[in-house]
């Protein structure tokens, strides 16, 4: 059974770590504000209507959170397609019969 991961999933966890390591807040912080960022809503169906600039986020009066959303996402395609070429994926169902071993 092939368990898939949402694209959309990958980016936050990805900023997530950034976060986490480079402000050195809680994982679960981490992921609250890399959400924020992204623009997804809170239940997780999408977009948030209310985000007013994509990748940025206020967080005082003259202080703003920004993250490079085209440059996260384009990384994540990226390294995807080199995880998909090296992956080998195993073959469903019963292997061939040798039918020239059944011969006498």
């Amino acid at each position: 059974m092939e368990r898939r991961i949402p694209v959309a999933l990958i980016e936050d966890l990805v900023l997530t770590r950034e976060l986490a390591v480079g402000l050195g807040v809680s994982a679960r912080d981490a992921f609250a504000l890399a959400r924020r960022l992204l623009g997804r809503d809170g239940n997780g169906t999408g977009l948030n209507p209310d985000t007013e600039f994509l990748g940025s986020l206020p967080v005082g009066d003259f202080v703003q959170l920004g993250a490079d959303v085209q440059r996260l996402r384009l990384s994540v395609q990226q390294r995807l397609e080199t995880a998909i070429e090296s992956t080998v994926r195993r073959p469903r169902g019963r292997p061939p019969r040798n039918v020239g071993a059944l011969r006498p």
